[in-house]
Parts: C-alpha cells; sequence; structure tokens
C-alpha cells in the first residue's frame, strides 16, 4: 500500500521542482515552457505507471494505510472502484498536461499553472482514498483552492475572472456546508472514520441523519447537482479548455466519487431507503431535464457541452437513487466513460477555438470539411456522447437504465424512461454539432494547430473506443 503515498509524494514533489525551476526561468528563458511540462508529464507518467504495476481487482476488498503509526494519522483506503478513479484522474490530467505544451503561451505563467495542475492532481487522488472525513474535507478544500486558481487562470479575459468568483462563492459555500454536516456526523458517532457512517441512528430523525444530508448537500455543489448547477456554464466557457477538460473528465468523477463512498457506507432501514432514493431521483430527473434542454437552445458549443455535462450528472444521480451494487457500479462506470469523452471534446474545442474565439457554431460551419482530422474527431465524439456503439457510454448508460428496471419500484421506471427520453434529446444537438462541423459546407477556412494537440484527442478517442469493444476490462477492476 506504499505504492500509493509514493504516486502523491511523487506528484506533489513535482510540483514544487516546478516552481523552484520556474524561478530561474530567466537562465533558460528559451526552454522555460518545454522543462516544466516534461517534468510535469515525467511526474504524472511515472504516477500513472506506478499505479499500473499494483492494480489488481480487490473484489470488495479495501486496502487500508495510515502513514503514521497513531490514532490521529490520516486513514487512506482504496478499493477497485478507486483504482478505477485513480487512472481517470492520472490519464486525464496527463493528456491536459502534454496538450498544455502546445496551448498555452511561453509567456504566460507557466511554472503556477503546471504546479496548481499536478497539485490538484494530488488532491483529487486524495479525495478518492480518503478513509476519514477530516482527510476527505482537508482534500477536498485543496482540490477546491487549486481549481478556483486554474479557473482564473485566463486573467485577461474579464469573463473567465468573474465566473471563477461565482465559483468560489458557490463551490466555497458548499465546502462550508459540507464541513458543518462533518461537525454533526462527529457529534453523534463520536468518529470520523467513514466506515463509522453506519453507526449514524436512522431509524428516528436525529442529529446525524442531519449531518448526512448536509454533507451530500455540500459535496454536490462540485458535483454539479441542480440546483447547485450555476456556476457550471460560466466556467466551462471562459476557463482554458484544457482546465475545463481537467474539471469535466477528473473533477466530477472524483466529486460524485466522495457522494458515493458515502452512500455505500450508510446500513440505512426500508423507509430511510424509500425517502433518500425518492429525494435522488426527484432531484437527478430534474438536472438532466435542465441540462439537455438548456443544452439545445445553445449556440456557443463550450456552454452547449458545459448543459450537456450537467445532464450527466443527472444519470449519474439517477443511477446512484437506486442505492443498489449495481447501480453504484453503473454510476462508477459512467463516470469513466464520460470523463474520457467530455475531456477529449473539450481539448478538441480548444484546439479549433484558438482561430475562432468564441467557438460559435455558426463559425464553426464546415470546419471539418476543411480538417478532415478535425471532422472525423468531432463527429466521432459527438456520436460517442450520444450513447452510440462501439463507444464506451453505450453500455454505462445502458447499465445504468438495467439498474432504474431491477430496483422494481416506480421510481426506478420513471427514471429509466426519464433517461432514455432526456438520451433522445441530447441526440438532437449532438446532430447539430456533427451536422454543423463535421457535414457543414467549407468556407470557414482552415483550422491552424499544432499536430501533436490531436495526440491526446486521439488516445483519449481510442480508450473510448476499446472500453466500448471490450467493456469488462474496466467493469470487472469496477466490481
Amino acid at each position: 500500500m506504499e505504492w500509493l503515498i509514493n504516486i502523491m509524494m511523487v506528484c506533489f514533489t513535482s510540483a514544487m521542482l516546478v516552481m523552484i525551476v520556474d524561478s530561474m526561468y530567466i537562465r533558460f528563458k528559451k526552454w522555460r515552457l518545454t522543462i516544466l511540462s516534461l517534468i510535469s508529464i515525467a511526474s504524472l507518467l511515472s504516477s500513472l505507471v506506478l499505479l499500473l504495476m499494483n492494480w489488481a481487482p480487490l473484489y470488495g476488498k479495501y486496502l487500508s494505510i495510515r502513514p503514521l503509526e497513531s490514532a490521529l494519522s490520516t486513514l487512506y483506503m482504496i478499493d477497485s472502484a478507486g483504482f478505477v478513479l485513480t487512472l481517470l484522474v492520472l490519464l486525464i490530467s496527463l493528456f491536459v498536461v502534454l496538450y498544455s505544451k502546445f496551448y498555452i503561451s511561453q509567456t504566460d505563467n507557466v511554472g503556477p499553472y503546471f504546479s496548481l495542475i499536478i497539485l490538484f492532481v494530488v488532491s483529487m487522488i486524495g479525495v478518492v482514498v480518503a478513509g476519514d472525513l477530516l482527510a476527505l474535507f482537508l482534500f477536498w478544500e485543496a482540490m477546491s483552492v487549486c481549481a478556483y486558481g486554474l479557473a482564473s487562470f485566463n486573467k485577461e479575459d474579464q469573463l473567465s475572472l468573474e465566473s471563477a468568483i461565482k465559483y468560489l462563492v458557490i463551490a466555497g459555500t458548499g465546502s462550508l456546508t459540507a464541513l458543518f454536516g462533518i461537525g454533526l456526523i462527529y457529534n453523534e458517532t463520536r468518529s470520523i472514520l467513514i466506515s463509522d457512517l453506519a453507526k449514524i441512528n436512522l431509524g428516528v430523525l436525529s442529529i446525524g441523519q442531519l449531518g448526512l444530508l448536509i454533507l451530500i448537500v455540500g459535496l454536490g455543489v462540485e458535483a454539479a447537482v441542480f440546483p447547485l448547477h450555476t456556476w457550471l456554464p460560466d466556467v466551462y466557457s471562459s476557463a482554458h479548455p484544457p482546465v475545463t477538460s481537467l474539471f469535466v473528465g477528473a473533477t466530477k468523477a472524483t466529486s460524485f466519487y466522495a457522494i458515493i463512498k458515502i452512500l455505500q457506507r450508510v446500513t440505512l432501514p426500508e423507509m430511510s431507503i424509500t425517502q433518500l432514493s425518492l429525494i435522488l431521483g426527484v432531484l437527478s430527473l430534474l438536472t438532466m431535464v435542465v441540462g439537455n434542454f438548456s443544452a439545445l437552445y445553445q449556440l456557443n458549443i463550450r456552454r452547449l457541452f458545459a448543459y450537456s455535462s450537467i445532464a450527466h450528472a443527472g444519470y449519474v444521480l439517477a443511477s446512484l437513487s437506486t442505492l443498489s451494487s449495481l447501480g453504484f457500479i453503473a454510476a462508477i462506470f459512467h463516470l469513466w466513460n464520460y470523463g474520457i469523452v467530455k475531456s477529449a471534446l473539450f481539448l478538441l474545442v480548444g484546439m479549433v477555438g484558438k482561430k475562432y474565439d468564441e467557438a460559435d457554431l455558426n463559425t464553426l460551419v464546415g470546419v471539418g470539411r476543411n480538417d478532415k482530422a478535425v471532422g472525423a474527431l468531432f463527429a466521432a465524439l459527438s456520436l460517442a456522447m450520444m450513447g452510440s456503439p462501439p463507444f464506451g457510454l453505450f453500455w454505462s448508460e445502458l447499465i445504468i437504465i438495467n439498474s432504474l428496471i431491477l430496483s422494481r419500484s416506480i421510481l426506478g421506471i420513471v427514471l429509466a424512461v426519464g433517461v432514455v427520453l432526456n438520451i433522445l434529446v441530447s441526440i438532437g444537438y449532438y446532430y447539430r454539432v456533427i451536422n454543423t462541423i463535421s457535414l457543414g459546407p467549407g468556407g470557414s477556412g482552415r483550422v491552424t494547430y499544432e499536430r501533436m494537440m490531436l495526440v491526446p484527442i486521439i488516445l483519449l478517442t481510442t480508450i473510448s473506443l476499446a472500453t466500448g469493444i471490450a467493456p469488462w476490462i474496466i467493469m470487472e477492476r469496477i466490481v
């Protein structure tokens, strides 16, 4: 289990090294961007290799470690699903750093940029493996602070700064809410261990129940669950595309996994299961409807994809509303597939948006006709987001629907129908993307970009295809 600590220490040390090297950039000003990006890539790649070397199915078991032999030491726990989420975070972060090497300018604050990304990775891994509520909150706060810095990195854009402040206020309030919930839980259980959430008395209304509900609400802000989603379209449409790619792929998955860890540990009586399922089900239906129908009317492609992300949060929440093992597995598998595809889409939009500032659909007519690679990738990734085979999202959406039907409840059937209808709605606006960019008449001019920027996008698309063709490779690791 020491390898988990080693992964986090490698990333943390490299983040410090990036800042130290950047402070001496005058000596190698010409090679500043290259050197800092190589340090970042090396740290993430070595962490990824270390993870894969120790990746083995745990089948419901947990690995745990305390770095210090003390009852006050932080507890780290990881299971098969945690492995998959950690892999997702490292993969997307690695591709984002590689893409950023060719996206950001030599004159930007590249040192703080790469350092924040790596610290962001450490924080997200910390949230995934945290075994107690205090560690969960501390890593959550570190993740949020890094996110605020990255969201406002495009400081020359007033809209970016305004959206970052909005994000800070809303997400900061969510963090304080979560902390209040942790305090109430501790008041009843006298423990901060996540495994001790089972001690909460759920038979009657109690302080612990209230704390649990408040904690889930606080964590739901980062997951962009209705009505706590209002920050997301502004941030996703104004932050740097590689940053948005990291948010949409890694941060959303991490946020939902924190909620999943809590729901898995709570022992619920029959009446409480029904009530909690109803709350989650109603919120999921509202989230997917608001996300999809808002996306239908968007002309800015980044806002369109942002609202689509809200809809997918609804699908995940619908799966969680079953409070079943299959529902949790379906949610995690969907977070994997969705994160891979949507991260690739935002990287692709960033590549095109270098020429077309606002990436408005009306200005992107026929771009894919003039550049076959761009057109093919937009078409493939849009088809993937529709849930078309042979991409991985087809299987995860199918398993979500299956988990809802197998719940054998009226709510489950209603949500299953709701998910299907919302997927049909999403086909409408993703077809518009394909029809405009990939099939539209040429004339917008050829997009100019570094060819290396295509590499992470193609690799992410390939991973989605591989997951769709052989879904058991990931599924057997989640169980």
